[in-house]
C-alpha cells in the first residue's frame, strides 16, 4: 500500500477553499440573476431593466381640441370665482361668450392671411363688447372688462419676468 500517495493538508484547505468560492458564485447568480465579473456587486446588481422589459411602441392618444362650450365652460368658471352673478346674467354672458368663441374658432378653420384674421377678430370682439355693455348691467359689465384686462396684463407680466430671468 505504498503505492497510494497520501494527500496533505494543505491541498485538502485548498480544495475546500475553491468549492466554497466556486459555491459562493453560483449563490449570487441566483442571487442576482448574472455571475459575478459582469457588473455584479459591483454596478447594477440586478442588469438593465429596460432590457427585461417590453419595450413594445406606446401610442398616445391625441388630445382632441376644445370645442367652443369647453372654452366657454373654463372661462365661466374664472369669472363665477371673481364675480357674482345671477342667472340671468350667468345665462346671457354665456351665451355671448359662446357665439363669440364659436366665430372665432371658424376663423382658425379658414386659415385667412394675418390682416384679415386681426380685423375679424376687432370686429368680433367690438359687437361682443356691444352685447355684453347693452345686456347687462353697467356694474357687471365693468367687472368684466376688469376681468378681461387682468387676464390680458397677466400674460403680459410673466412674459416679462421669463425674459429677465433668462438675461440673468
Amino acid at each position: 500500500m505504498k503505492n497510494v500517495k497520501t494527500i496533505s493538508n494543505s491541498t485538502w484547505i485548498s480544495a475546500l477553499a475553491s468549492l466554497l468560492l466556486l459555491s459562493l458564485c453560483f449563490e449570487s447568480y441566483g442571487q442576482f440573476g448574472m455571475p459575478m465579473g459582469r457588473r455584479g456587486m459591483m454596478g447594477n446588481p440586478y442588469g438593465n431593466p429596460l432590457r427585461q422589459m417590453n419595450q413594445m411602441p406606446t401610442r398616445t392618444e391625441e388630445q382632441a381640441p376644445l370645442t367652443a362650450e369647453d372654452i366657454v365652460v373654463l372661462s365661466m368658471n374664472r369669472i363665477n370665482e371673481t364675480i357674482e352673478l345671477n342667472a340671468f346674467e350667468d345665462a346671457v354672458v354665456r351665451s355671448i361668450m359662446l357665439e363669440a368663441t364659436k366665430k372665432r374658432i371658424e376663423l382658425q378653420i379658414l386659415n385667412l392671411d394675418q390682416n384679415a384674421v386681426k380685423t375679424a377678430l376687432e370686429e368680433i370682439e367690438k359687437l361682443e363688447d356691444f352685447r355684453l355693455k347693452n345686456e347687462l348691467p353697467e356694474v357687471i359689465y365693468l367687472q368684466l372688462q376688469a376681468l378681461k384686462e387682468e387676464g390680458r396684463s397677466g400674460s403680459t407680466k410673466k412674459k416679462k419676468k421669463k425674459k429677465s430671468k433668462n438675461d440673468s
